[in-house]
């Protein structure tokens, strides 16, 4: 069983180390490419167990606890919509749209009724750089970094009567440690990082000249 990710490792260099060594003439090319990401900043932190969305002390946060529970949050996302522009064999250039929403309920402790929901919708847009260190006909190896901003607007109704929203700016990345695509012209794809767009994320492209 050890042995099995030593062994997918290996092929993939193989068929990289092959395509490398033919002597084509590079062709520019477009990218496109949607895909789903899990462990985002928000979904992975405690933001939306607080009362606000700024951070409580941890005395205001025990003094609400003898009152009122959290339920579970709920996490929809991330999406993410990317085009790059491949310049050369080992290099692109483009840019991706990712959006995410997060909702949380806060209870009454004597009632059992819900007193408080929280949503936040965030959206986020990054260009993006991105290298290629290993291709073949069907598979590449890749690394890329994004810095952009993300658009955070949050929904904060305790009661009837008293609705809260605003709309703030934010900094967002994305870095990619490993990703790979196995595919031609349409191809599927995953990746290893940090940031907005998730740690892991899977997803589908199409690319043409």
């Amino acid at each position: 069983m050890n042995k099995l990710p030593l062994t997918l490792l290996l092929l993939v260099v193989t068929l990289g180390s092959y395509g490398q060594s033919k002597n084509v003439t590079y062709r520019p090319s477009h990218d496109l490419r949607i895909s789903a990401g899990v462990l985002t900043p928000y979904g992975t932190s405690t933001y939306l167990y607080q009362d606000t969305p700024y951070y409580n002390s941890p005395l205001n946060d025990y003094k609400e606890a003898q009152y009122y529970y959290q339920g579970a949050h709920t996490v929809f996302g991330a999406l993410s919509v990317e085009y790059k522009y491949n310049i050369k064999k080992w290099l692109s250039l483009g840019a991706s749209v990712t959006y995410e929403r997060f909702e949380s309920k806060r209870f009454d402790r004597i009632t059992a009724m819900v007193n408080k929901r929280t949503t936040i919708d965030a959206i986020t847009v990054l260009p993006m750089v991105k290298f290629q260190y290993l291709t073949s006909p069907l598979v590449t190896l890749y690394s890329q970094i994004g810095l952009g901003v993300g658009l955070n607007t949050s929904t904060i109704k305790e009661d009837a009567h008293r609705t809260l929203q605003y709309t703030e700016l934010s900094f967002a990345a994305q870095f990619t440690a490993i990703g790979v695509t196995v595919g031609k012209s349409l191809f599927g794809f995953a990746e290893i990082g940090y940031g907005s767009q998730g740690v892991f994320k899977m997803g589908i492209g199409y690319k043409f000249n």
